[in-house]
């Protein structure tokens, strides 16, 4: 009996350790990761909005869950587009999140998928920008670097206006891939949403934020 107390109490201990370590490291590594979140966020930012942006805004949740808007400026501090992000569940790996570039007309200047668990191969097809390579060229060195190749699902969004959605798939230029149907719809319900809390707080959204 007393055996099984000390071992009772040796593992309490060791357990309340390890769990004060996490603990801190977690609060260590805090900043860190929200540095490197914002970074990448950045960096995916500046290919779907125009080169003319020089700084963008922090998040502006909307009123539709899930959607947050970014103001993008000029040099001269000017609003000249703005970047959306969404988040849809209906994906068949769990939630994709989307990032679209939108004029301030509402016009999609570009559409990439920032996360997701779609199957590779197949839902990827939808989510993923990725250039397609021979063997020949990798092994002859002339693979390519395009940091922002085609991908006919994702590109099919790109000049339609945010007040034209509710979209819906095969229609209007609108393309899903057969085979993929999950995620396709996810993405499709990522855009609607955006498009849905647009088409509430537009106005808003073109004024610069009161300082």
């Amino acid at each position: 009996m007393r055996d099984i107390l000390k071992l009772s109490l040796s593992l309490g201990l060791i357990c309340g350790v390890v769990g004060v370590i996490l603990v801190a490291a977690n609060k260590w590594t805090e900043e860190p990761r929200r540095q490197t979140t914002e970074a990448q966020r950045l960096e995916s930012m500046r290919l779907v909005l125009p080169a003319t942006v020089k700084n963008v805004s922090d998040g502006q949740p909307s009123k539709v869950p899930g959607v947050t808007f970014f103001q993008a400026f000029d040099e001269q501090g000017q609003i000249v587009a703005l970047a959306a992000e969404s988040v849809s569940l209906k994906g068949f790996g769990g939630a994709v999140k989307v990032l679209a570039g939108l004029d301030l007309q509402g016009e999609i200047q570009g559409v990439l998928v920032l996360n997701h668990g779609e199957t590779p191969g197949i839902g990827t097809k939808v989510t993923d920008r990725k250039v397609s390579q021979s063997l020949w060229q990798v092994l002859a060195g002339k693979s390519e670097t395009v940091a922002f190749p085609p991908n006919a699902c994702l590109d099919s969004y790109s000049g339609k206006r945010l007040g034209e959605a509710p979209f819906t798939l095969n229609t209007n230029g609108i393309v899903g891939v057969s085979g993929a149907t999950f995620s396709s719809n996810a993405v499709l319900d990522a855009i609607n949403q955006i498009g849905l809390a647009w088409r509430e707080e537009q106005d808003n959204l073109r004024q610069p934020k009161e300082k």
